[in-house]
């Protein structure tokens, strides 16, 4: 009960994920930290974004802009990527390189 009644008072909350660009077999190419928003219950939105499925805006960084998250090959939850520094990171039990993608390029949509 008290789950449902938190989610129902913070359906326009955002959830925070890091915004994955594209994902190579050793490099992960990062557009930063970002929020996932939307009309969804947050539970649903989590969930969406823990199975890879997540559909609706993405803000990245502190910009005002909104995308969508169809220009991204992924968006991990906060928790489950960890950067070691700015050059290497953790993510799916595996070490990756990684690649900052500059804002000019976040909308770009072909390979």
């Amino acid at each position: 009960m008290l789950k449902w009644l938190q989610d129902r008072l913070s359906r326009r909350q955002s959830i925070a994920i890091w915004v994955v660009k594209q994902l190579d077999d050793t490099t992960l190419h990062l557009c930063g930290r970002g929020m996932a928003e939307g009309t969804e219950r947050i539970s649903h939105r989590r969930s969406a974004l823990a199975h890879g499925t997540f559909v609706g805006p993405v803000r990245i960084g502190e910009h005002h802009e909104v995308w969508h998250s169809d220009l991204f090959a992924r968006l991990p939850l906060r928790d489950e990527l960890r950067l070691i520094d700015e050059r290497e990171a953790e993510y799916a039990g595996r070490r990756y390189y990684v690649s900052w993608v500059p804002e000019r390029c976040w909308n770009f949509q072909a390979r």
